[in-house]
């Protein structure tokens, strides 16, 4: 399906996300209107010049980005296909089911409409990262000892300020999505390595400040690791509980012959989009608006196959299970070592 005349995009739920794509989409050459349940959102929309749509809704639509909170997804879909609204597809932010009751909400819908198979497209940008291709590109003749990624910040403050906390899946619905697509990309896919640890460390004072560590080994006996520390504290190899004060997004690769270090955007010392690949004394930066890559090649139809539902699915249905079989750690702030991980 190709869309060489200005597709026209819906994108419910205008928050940090939406404000995002709203802008990408429309720098794809795309029509935008927004629909938000608060009049603020609305306003700010307006603001920006964008076209406000209200349920129900009667344009056909192209695309339909569904942008709101994780835990609504599956509800925000249930609603568009009840109230009969025309889109030729939908696009929906992972995580797209976090529990139970949401996969048997979407199943019932696919049970109605096979057609939503083909319709439905799960957004995760990292697949058309060029750093992460071209990393792929550089260790495919080499087998690797070791694979590190790490995605932490500190959201606290933003959870404070209503960004959203999934309560159902935790810190494993945020940045674990990202890690777990990058690990396919490099061929490391989680279904063809054991897990040896999967520790969830929870803050004794606060539920959501929280953080993941997960490893796995290969056949081979390479081990992979990912954290994500998203409260205002990480934990060290070596179990020490340090400040998560800055945010770092990396990923770190070991050979017999070859050590990369691949640092994400944000980059520290770089502006926003710019990543940079590190080998030795050697280093190449690159810009990777891989969002913006993404979307522009979800109006071409060209989409990558972990974007498709049946895989979106199986993702979820892992990330669910990590969760539900964490080992829950209790952290204590007086303490600066973590004893039983």
């Amino acid at each position: 399906m190709h869309h060489q005349l200005a597709p026209n995009v819906l994108i419910i739920g205008y928050g940090k996300i939406g404000k995002i794509k709203a802008q990408i989409w429309r720098q794809c050459g795309a029509n935008v209107s927004i629909s938000d349940i608060t009049k603020k959102q609305i306003e700010s929309a307006h603001m920006e010049g964008f076209g406000i749509d209200h349920p129900p809704f009667h344009t056909t639509y192209n695309f339909v980005d569904i942008c709101t909170p994780s835990g609504t997804h599956i509800d925000v879909l249930w609603h568009l296909i009840l109230m009969g609204s025309k889109f030729e597809r939908v696009v929906i932010e992972k995580p797209l089911i976090s529990n139970i009751q949401e996969k048997n909400k979407l199943y019932q819908l696919l049970d109605n409409d096979d057609s939503l198979y083909e319709k439905i497209i799960v957004n995760e940008q990292y697949y058309k990262s060029k750093m992460i291709k071209l990393l792929r590109e550089k260790i495919k003749n080499d087998s690797i000892i070791s694979l590190e990624i790490t995605m932490s910040k500190n959201r606290t403050v933003d959870n404070k300020h209503g960004r959203f906390f999934d309560h159902d899946i935790g810190s494993y619905g945020i940045e674990v999505p990202h890690m777990l697509a990058i690990l396919e990309i490099l061929d490391q896919s989680i279904n063809d390595i054991k897990l040896m640890k999967n520790v969830l460390y929870v803050d004794s004072n606060n539920k959501s400040n929280q953080g993941v560590h997960i490893e796995y080994v290969s056949d081979s006996g390479a081990t992979v690791s990912i954290n994500s520390f998203l409260g205002d504290f990480k934990i060290s190899s070596s179990n020490k509980i340090l400040h998560n004060l800055t945010i770092d997004r990396h990923v770190f690769i070991k050979g017999n012959n070859f050590e990369y270090r691949v640092t994400l955007d944000p980059h520290p010392s770089q502006k926003r989009l710019v990543t940079e690949l590190n080998f030795g004394t050697e280093s190449i930066l690159i810009h990777d608006d891989m969002l913006k890559e993404h979307i522009s090649d979800i109006i071409k139809g060209n989409i990558a196959e972990g974007c498709k539902l049946k895989y979106a699915i199986k993702q979820s249905q892992q990330i669910m299970s990590l969760f539900n079989n964490a080992k829950i750690v209790t952290i204590t702030k007086e303490d600066n070592h973590v004893y039983n991980s």
